[in-house]
């Protein structure tokens, strides 16, 4: 039993580091919503009613929104958060970051309680400002910023969640383990690549015999099967992009992450949350490899040996916390030619657990010489603590809104393609079609296979009559992204304007196929099939059209003229 004043000392630090991630992240409080922020949650329909709800939990992540595009992700559970906070509180932007912000918080608090059960005696103030730093790390604050990164911190929690269960003995924890990994995999698929760390958690932490973990894994093992059943159920296939993307791809991505993401994490400058993707050269890449491969045999080797210290098996473990953490991440590099700092998060907590057992290490050594270079540990800690909040208040103004965002990603990497191609599409929007030109032509240059880029440059030539060019640029992007309905609408577009009606009808039929409840796309059928002659079809999309948009202005126009005509 504690006493109450231990009782009181738990509860002011845990208070302490959240007031600290708070105070930091207030000034985020009066941004806006970026990037899919509006789609997902701010505008989302499902997200304002108890019926909305079950198209939650019954749909993948983008079928569920404001957009309704089918998509591979299934999050049932992250998409409830955002509905008991809008229940809660409202779905204005400020809300639901607030909700970002206090789950960052608690995460910082569960960090430092899991340090503490690391080591014996715990070191509990040392644990405190390890957690209180990785609170404030500038890295970390996208998925916080970003309300929509909201997965991230949540796929964290369940994770710290689970590893304190671990701690507990008995059929109650691992109750709680199995109940935790189910929830960390409806918060965000990448989960399943943390799952392994439970089990070097059971064997090398708390040597555990394996013939005790085997019901264990086994209901975890159950776990994972249902997920990827509800996956298949509701429409998503597993493991898709791994074999996708091939072996070889997969490690240089790694590498490219590695290399991008962990000195950042140190020195938090170019913090973006559209990386340009290039990998390494042959190399940097055999180089950084091979520095990889020696520090975890290293730490693997001081953490096995015959009479290693505790902080040496700590290290280990939160060393491969760090690199398992970063594999899901490997894949996004070569499949959307970015990669953004949210990756960070759930790895970079292996990167604080290695820090505290060394510095916890260093300082003993220290304390046999003289107190005073523990204290300076303590202040350089400290000073790091401060620095990194500095670099994080600095960042929370990017945020503000898509431009800003857009325009800080150009400055932390000059012509980064995903900022050009952002700031080029609103240029389109305000009617600057030069801008936008100048900015989506860099963007392409920068990367050619980037499907989103060449959907805006079919656009940009749209609203300038060249539609030859519109046309080559709507099939570039379809030839990398299919199944993106948005560049069959704007396909169809070119055929109209050229007043080839079939074509046309079949970009738009296509383009309703992939997004059944899309009304620009039902209106460009209408035409086509009345065009063509097939004026039942044309009522029938026409009909549909305006049931999903009675306020579209093509729809009503083509119903006034085919009432005029007696069609």
């Amino acid at each position: 039993m504690r006493s109450a004043a231990a009782r009181w000392t738990l509860l002011a630090t845990a208070s302490l580091i959240a007031l600290l991630v708070l105070v930091t992240y207030a000034g985020s409080l009066s941004n806006g919503p970026v990037w899919d922020d509006r789609y997902l949650v701010t505008e989302n329909p499902y997200l304002r009613s108890s019926d909305g709800l079950k198209v939650l939990l019954e749909n993948d992540l983008w079928t569920a929104s404001g957009k309704r595009e089918p998509s591979s992700f299934y999050r049932p559970l992250t998409m409830v958060t955002f509905w008991v906070n809008a229940q809660v509180a409202g779905v204005s932007a400020a809300s639901m970051r607030a909700g970002n912000v206090l789950l960052h918080a608690v995460n910082a608090v569960l960090l430092w309680l899991l340090l503490r059960r690391f080591l014996h005696p715990p070191r509990a103030m040392l644990a405190a400002v390890m957690a209180g730093l990785w609170g404030v790390l500038a890295i970390n604050g996208e998925p916080v910023l970003w309300i929509s990164g909201r997965f991230d911190p949540l796929t964290a929690m369940a994770a710290l969640a689970c590893m304190l269960a671990n701690r507990r003995r008995g059929a109650a924890g691992t109750a709680l383990v199995v109940v935790g990994a189910a929830c960390g995999l409806l918060f965000k698929e990448a989960f399943m690549g943390w799952l392994p760390l439970l089990l070097l958690d059971d064997l090398l932490l708390q040597r555990r015999a394996p013939r005790t973990l085997v019901p264990k894994y086994v209901a975890l093992g159950a776990v994972v099967g249902l997920n990827i059943w509800l996956r298949k159920a509701v429409g998503i296939p597993s493991l898709s992009v791994v074999s996708e993307t091939g072996l070889q791809t997969l490690v240089e991505s790694y590498l490219y992450t590695f290399a991008t993401l962990v000195p950042r994490a140190f020195v938090p400058y170019g913090l973006d949350p559209f990386h340009p993707y290039a990998a390494l050269s042959l190399p940097a890449n055999v180089a950084l490899g091979s520095l990889l491969v020696g520090v975890t045999g290293w730490l693997g080797w001081r953490a096995l040996r015959p009479g290693a210290e505790p902080h040496a098996r700590v290290a280990a473990f939160g060393w491969c916390w760090l690199v398992l953490g970063l594999v899901p991440a490997s894949l996004t590099g070569p499949n959307l030619f970015m990669i953004g700092d949210r990756y960070a998060y759930l790895p970079f907590m292996g990167l604080l657990i290695l820090g505290f057992a060394e510095v916890n290490a260093l300082t003993k050594r220290l304390r046999q010489r003289t107190l005073k270079a523990e204290v300076l540990v303590g202040a350089i800690l400290a000073l790091a603590s401060l620095g990194q909040a500095w670099a994080l208040t600095r960042r929370v103004p990017d945020w503000k809104d898509d431009k800003t965002l857009a325009e800080a990603s150009a400055r932390a990497h000059t012509n980064n393609p995903y900022a050009l191609y952002t700031l080029g599409t609103m240029a389109i929007d305000d009617g600057d079609l030069d801008r936008a030109e100048r900015l989506l032509l860099v963007a392409a240059d920068g990367n050619p296979r980037c499907w989103r880029t060449a959907n805006a440059l079919c656009v940009l030539r749209l609203r300038q009559g060249r539609y030859g060019e519109a046309l080559a640029a709507c099939q570039r992007s379809l030839a990398i992204h299919g199944s993106n309905p948005r560049a069959w609408v704007n396909l169809a577009s070119v055929h109209v304007n050229e007043k080839r009606w079939q074509h046309a009808l079949e970009a738009s039929l296509k383009a309703v196929e992939v997004k059944p409840f899309f009304p620009e796309a039902r209106y460009l059928a209408a035409v086509s099939y009345a065009n063509l002659g097939d004026l039942d079809r044309a009522r029938e999309h026409l009909a549909v059209g305006l049931a999903e948009d009675p306020t579209h202005a093509g729809l009503i126009d083509l119903k006034a003229q085919m009432a005029k005509r007696g069609k």
